[in-house]
């Protein structure tokens, strides 16, 4: 995600500074149905950074499992179960290619898509991610957009108690809204 921050600016005409990180108000969030209806954790704490040269630009994002909120402390230590915190305590995005973005003007949102491996619960897979951004008056970047996905693709049981009556669907949809800044 953070070279995916670096290769917007540069799509975006900003001129880059050599390093960009992720500011303390970016989130994400995990959103699901289960027999008991839809749910949503939010991590409230998202770090990343970018840089490198625009044309092959080298970039991670980075969410500490436990810092995911359910509003329901055994929905939280179901999910930090099921995606193996202990473990594996991060979730991480190593970007490894990105499409062509035509430059925008300040402030006009733009789209942008990209190529990594999203690493959860220990297995790496290779996702494409879509999402929209924009560069800012005051040079700050925001990024927000979404992605389907399917716990079991990485080994992820989807979470469930009270013996099974309720259980998350495998189905999930990660959403981000995260803003960057010049470091």
């Amino acid at each position: 995600m953070r070279a995916l921050v670096f290769v917007l600016l540069v799509s975006l005409g900003a001129a880059p500074e050599p390093r960009y990180e992720v500011a303390p108000e970016s989130r994400l969030w995990i959103d699901g149905t289960a027999t008991t209806g839809p749910w949503t954790c939010q991590a409230d704490r998202v770090v990343g950074e970018a840089e490198g040269d625009p044309a092959a630009p080298s970039g991670r994002l980075t969410v500490p499992v436990r810092a995911f909120d359910c509003g329901s402390g055994l929905m939280n230590r179901d999910l930090a179960r099921a995606l193996g915190a202990d473990d594996h305590p991060t979730i991480a995005f190593d970007l490894d290619a990105v499409g062509r973005i035509a430059p925008a003007p300040t402030d006009a949102w733009v789209d942008v898509v990209a190529r990594g491996t999203l690493r959860l619960a220990g297995t790496g897979r290779v996702v494409t991610v879509g999402a929209r951004g924009r560069r800012r008056a005051d040079g700050r970047v925001d990024l927000e957009g979404r992605q389907s996905l399917r716990m079991s693709a990485f080994g992820v049981r989807p979470p469930s108690h009270a013996a099974g009556l309720v259980r998350a669907d495998d189905a999930i949809v990660v959403r981000f809204d995260l803003v960057a800044v010049a470091r």
